[in-house]
Order: structure tokens, then sequence, then C-alpha cells
């Protein structure tokens, strides 16, 4: 097998809902779009000599040449030319795992290089702009607060939506419609209703001339963590988002430095396993593993990694997820399985689950409020359920694997039923499941979730007008966390 295209080109890919990509074989080909398809232009750009070309995005100048592309584990490279002008474009997602605090944060490095090939002077003006449907889900136009200001010798513009309605909804297929889209550059920043640009001008010769930028985004809330609302990892101590562009910004050289030699180990490695193809694969998995989870702290501190459903019911938590996930975790991270499963095995913990076999999933992102399928669906644990027992056993290898630094343990080792890793577990048996839910799927007026097709086409009882992924749950006080 040779690999000749990927099926998208990540460029900013640090989270579930900051995850924009390029859906074509080259950077002009297409229009990018966020993870889950809906699109969110981002476009570039380059002016030379008064005439306009492309190197990002669609439009009416005509597309720069592609000269090179390159897409690394934490990079996607490309060079372009056009009338004696070479572009390097370098998007960066810092997905380091021995550093979660940078690899928490909801920001994208960008670099430019500009240099004359043809032995000419040339008058260019580049620009860089982010549409604010980045900031915004479906079509309808909407209020925006657009401001910019100087920090410490550098530009910062944001954008975001006038009313701001945090964690308003969950789904598939959805992308965020709260928070601020961030930007900060030495260079010229342009804010309106519309969106953010960059949009740098000079003179270009032999010499490159150097731009560089973040883009960040500030979420306000990022999950409803069982009734608590938590902010990404990075932001545990109290630190905003305009603290760490300052970070990032200090620290530039060093980042990139260290992204640049894990993409040299990683793909070593893969290269050295699998060859050239198997190196590509590993480097496309890479920033898309990574950006289908978001990285959080619980409320008593300890690490919490939640994956996103993509393409299918936006499921958070989702242990079918966590399986294919967790090789990359287990050997450059393990102390991530750990944060993978204290989701899960938290809701397995609760009053309201008292299945012997794991839950498939703990809500719908970002509602970490308890199982959207079949939680309420007494037809369901009338039966046994062989990939529930999979799961279990599963959660328990991961577990296990963890705290013995990623690898797996003696197959024969005793296992102790009330531990998992560090993290305590009871495998229930069955027992007031029935009554408890006998009253609430009984209702007058209650429901089946229209759009909650998965394992075997069930979807969750909820009363009329109630959000699966909320929580429809009302069992009574010992399961307050679930109550809307």
């Amino acid at each position: 097998m040779s690999i000749v295209r990927l099926p998208a080109i990540p460029l900013i890919a640090n989270d579930p809902y900051f995850s924009y990509w390029c859906p074509g074989d080259r950077l002009t080909d297409a229009d990018t779009c966020h993870w889950c398809g809906e699109a969110k232009p981002i476009r570039g750009l380059l002016t030379i000599d008064g005439q306009p070309h492309r190197f990002l995005g669609l439009g009416d100048a005509p597309a720069m040449q592609t000269l090179r592309q390159e897409v690394t584990p934490t990079a996607t490279e490309c060079v372009l030319s056009a009338a004696g002008v070479e572009l390097a474009l370098r998007f960066t997602g810092a997905a380091l795992p021995d550093d979660l605090d940078v690899l928490s944060a909801p920001i994208t490095m960008v670099d430019f290089a500009l240099r004359a090939v043809d032995g000419k002077a040339h008058e260019c003006a580049l620009t860089l702009s982010f549409s604010a449907a980045l900031c915004a889900f479906g079509e309808e136009p909407r209020d925006m607060h657009a401001i910019s200001y100087s920090l410490g010798g550098k530009n910062v513009a944001f954008l975001g939506q006038l009313t701001q309605k945090p964690l308003s909804h969950s789904g598939d297929h959805t992308t965020i419609d709260w928070g601020y889209l961030y930007l900060m550059s030495a260079a010229p920043l342009r804010c309106s209703q519309e969106g953010l640009s960059l949009c740098w001008n000079g003179n270009v010769a032999e010499e490159a001339a150097k731009i560089r930028a973040l883009v960040a985004y500030d979420d306000i809330a990022s999950i409803n963590y069982f009734g608590s609302l938590r902010k990404a990892w990075c932001f545990r101590d109290g630190s905003t988002i305009v603290d760490w562009l300052r970070i990032f910004d200090a620290r530039w050289a060093e980042i990139q430095q260290k992204c640049r030699a894990l993409d040299k180990k990683v793909l070593d490695e893969a290269e050295a396993i699998g060859g050239a193809d198997y190196a590509l694969i590993a480097a496309a998995a890479w920033r898309h593993t990574f950006a289908a989870h978001k990285l959080i702290a619980d409320e008593t501190g300890r690490m919490v990694l939640l994956s996103k459903e993509n393409d299918s019911n936006g499921c958070i938590g989702t242990v079918d997820i966590s399986y294919p996930s967790a090789p990359i975790f287990l050997k450059y991270c393990p102390q991530l399985v750990n944060a993978l499963c204290r989701g899960v095995l938290k809701f397995a913990e609760m009053p309201v689950w008292e299945e012997d076999y794991a839950p498939h999933d703990i809500g719908r992102y970002p509602y970490a409020t308890g199982q959207v399928y079949a939680a309420c669906d007494r037809s369901v644990s009338a039966r046994p359920n062989a990939r529930g027992g999979m799961r279990q056993h599963a959660d328990h290898a991961l577990c296990r694997a963890a705290r013995h630094g990623g690898r797996l343990a003696d197959p024969g080792a005793p296992r102790h039923a009330g531990e998992m890793g560090k993290i305590p577990v009871r495998i229930r048996r069955r027992s007031r499941r029935a009554a408890m839910h006998g009253r609430f799927c009984r209702a007058p007026g209650a429901q089946r979730e229209p759009g909650g097709q998965g394992a075997g086409g069930r979807g969750l009882l909820c009363p009329p007008g109630g959000d699966p992924g909320r929580g429809c749950l009302r069992l009574g006080a010992r399961n307050r966390a679930f109550a809307r």
C-alpha cells in the first residue's frame, strides 16, 4: 500500500470544538471546515506587487502553486510560490504529552516566512482571515463583540457573540455557539463583525521576512461535569486565555523545538515499525486523537480526559472511543489512561447505574451528566450485554496498565474487585433499578429521543421537552447530580 493523500489536512486541532481542517488535497482546493463538517472559513491571501494570490481557502484570486506539503504529528507545513515569491506556512498544535498544560491550552501557533526567489525585491501584503462563523453554530447572523488592543508590545484582538450562552447546546454535528476567538501577533490586526484578520505588509527580498501569530479560543466553560462547570486543565489555577497567550509567546522557541523533537521521535519509531505509510498514519492520527478529547480538572483537581463522538451521537466519554485512542496514551503518557477512565468509573459508582457492565458513555458532549443510551430503558437491562462485559474487562486492563507505567500487568496476577488502578469501583448487581426506572419510564407523556440511535437503535426516554444531553433522570434525592 502507498498512501498518496490524506482525507483532510489539519490546521487547528486542539480540542473537539477548536478543530478546523482543510478537506482538500492542497490548502487552496477547499475552504476550511470544522471537524464535524460545518463550513468555518479561514482564508489566506498574499498580494505581490499589487496582484493577489490565494494560499489558503477559496476565492476569486488565483491559487499559489504548492511546492511542498507535509503533515507531522504536531504540525502542518506548506511551501507555496507565485510571482517570484515563496511562502512557507506552518500551523503547530503543541500536542506534547510531557507538558499537559501546554497540550490542554486551546492555542495554535502560526508561522510565515516570505522570501524572493527571482533575485528581485517585491512589495507584499499578507492577510490571514478568520470568519465570525468560528464563534457561532448555524447560519443565522449574530451580533458580534469585536475588540483589539495592545499588550506587552503585541497586538491582541478577540471576537465573540454579544449575547453569551455557555454550554447552551449539545449533540452530534454541532460546533461551539459561545466563547471568544483570539488572535495575537506583532503584525497589525483587524477585527469586525465579519471576523478577525492578521494584516502584514512589507518589502520581501532574498532574506526571509518572518511573521508569527497565535490563534486561541476561550470557551468560558468547557464541560458540565456532573453538575460542575469545568474549564480546560491549563486553567485550573485561575489563569486566563490571555495569560496563556503570553506564555506561548514567551516560550515560542522552546515549544517549537519540543514539537520538532517529538515529531522526529514519533515518525522514526513509526517508520521503523511499518515504513513510510505507517509513519504518515501516525502523523495524521496524533493531533486528531488528542483533539478528539478535552482535558479538564474535576472539582477535586484530578485530571479527567473526555472524548467526543463525531458522526455518531455526539456522546462524551464513550468507551468505544477510549479503546482505539488508549494506545497512544499508554505509550506516551500513561497518566492520561487514568484520566480517560475516571469519568466513566465515576458514573458507574453512582446509585443510578446498577448494571454489572460498564456504561457506554457519560452523556452528550459537552454535558457529562449521565449515559445517553438506554439510561432509562428497562428493555436493555433485561437482557445480557456481551459488549458491556467486554468493556468491563477492557476497563480493568486499561487501569491496570496505567498503574504499571503503561505496561499491561501480568494476566495471572490477582485482581481486586474493589480497585481499578487507584480509582475505586464497585461492580453492582441488579437491585432497585426496575422499580426506580419504572416510576419514570411509565410517566405520562414520556417520549423517546428522536435522534438518539445507537446500540441497537435504542434512544433515551425523556419527559416532553427534555434534552437528553443535559440529563433526564429524576430519581430522587440520591440522584440530584442528574437533575436538570
